[in-house]
């Protein structure tokens, strides 16, 4: 395994479930490249599964919500609503909440 390799290995040791629930939560990533590269890591399968499922209901319901949207749109301002819009943005502010809750705890842990 390269330096590259190692290195998101390690990441994936370290933060697996925030590193799997973010790459199911921001759909700029193909879901087949985020199915295969976990295989990849150690990443544990409970993790996987667990990580996969929250990530993935949220997005299930964006997503759907947009297809509805989308459906009723009669013409080209349509296209870019403010609920679509908002849909999206909620769906990024969710994907950055492993992040948050992880520098809350650091800072509440004192200094050793």
């Amino acid at each position: 395994m390269g330096a590259l390799g190692q290195k998101i290995n390690a990441g994936f040791s370290e933060n697996a479930f925030n590193y799997m629930l973010f790459l199911r939560l921001v759909p700029a990533f193909p879901f087949f490249l985020v199915n295969l590269a976990p295989a990849f890591t150690s990443i544990k399968v409970s993790t996987y599964v667990l990580a996969t499922a929250i990530g993935i209901i949220p997005g299930t319901f964006v997503f759907a919500n947009l297809g509805e949207r989308l459906g009723t749109i009669d013409s080209l301002s349509g296209l870019v609503s403010k609920e679509t819009l908002a849909a999206f943005a909620l769906l990024g502010l969710l994907a950055l909440v492993p992040i948050a809750i992880r520098k809350f705890k650091s800072a509440k842990t004192p200094a050793a």
